[in-house]
């Protein structure tokens, strides 16, 4: 029967997604809600403290603000192009990996003041997100490789049901994400109040 054929080949299917990147995707997504507020808790800080000119404070701002959008565009394609096993989608979490990386570099290196703060929590940006782009480019090389092998009987129907056993196998990602989460949020934010309580 055909429904049968279907289950047979989705089970045939080489399993190429990687279970490292989606976690990797996660935690980078886990850092950088901490990364956005810290980093404009520090401009809303600068800008009262400091002589700030208006042009570079606006400029600062929507530039932390764009960061935000491509992240989110940036965990978007990584986790469904890991699921569905599209190099498209892959490809593009690596261009977006790459303009993220130049932004924190930005705020890193050349904004209107950079503080030591700045460069702590700019460095751990970009690290996680050089981590993530290694293994989008081992994904995306094996997406490349072996996707044609995996793909030979796979059918719109199959792909329907291999998108199904994918999400149900990353569940447990989903659930460590929220516990990392839990664990991980409240200790930023300690950490947040502590600092800008002891610079004040």
């Amino acid at each position: 029967n055909k429904e049968t054929d279907n289950h047979s080949h989705s089970h045939s299917h080489l399993w190429l997604s990687s279970v490292a990147l989606q976690i990797l995707l996660h935690v980078t997504a886990v850092y950088f809600v901490f990364y956005f507020l810290f980093t404009l808790g520090l401009i809303i800080k600068k800008s009262l403290v400091l002589s700030y000119p208006a042009e570079a404070l606006l400029c600062d701002i929507f530039l932390l603000f764009l960061l935000a959008a491509l992240e989110f565009l940036h965990f978007f394609s990584g986790v469904k192009g890991n699921l569905m096993e599209s190099e498209t989608y892959i490809f593009g979490n690596l261009f977006l990996t790459g303009t993220i990386a130049l932004l924190t570099i930005y705020f890193l290196v050349w904004q209107s003041y950079v503080m030591r703060a700045d460069v702590i929590i700019s460095t751990i940006s970009l690290v996680l997100y050089g981590l993530d782009g290694v293994l989008a480019f081992s994904t995306l090389t094996r997406f490349a490789r072996f996707a044609p092998l995996s793909s030979v009987h796979v059918t719109k129907v199959n792909k329907k049901l291999l998108y199904s056993s994918s999400k149900a196998s990353f569940t447990i990602n989903k659930e460590a994400f929220i516990v990392l989460s839990q664990l991980v949020l409240p200790f930023f934010i300690f950490f947040f109040i502590y600092y800008f309580d002891k610079s004040a």
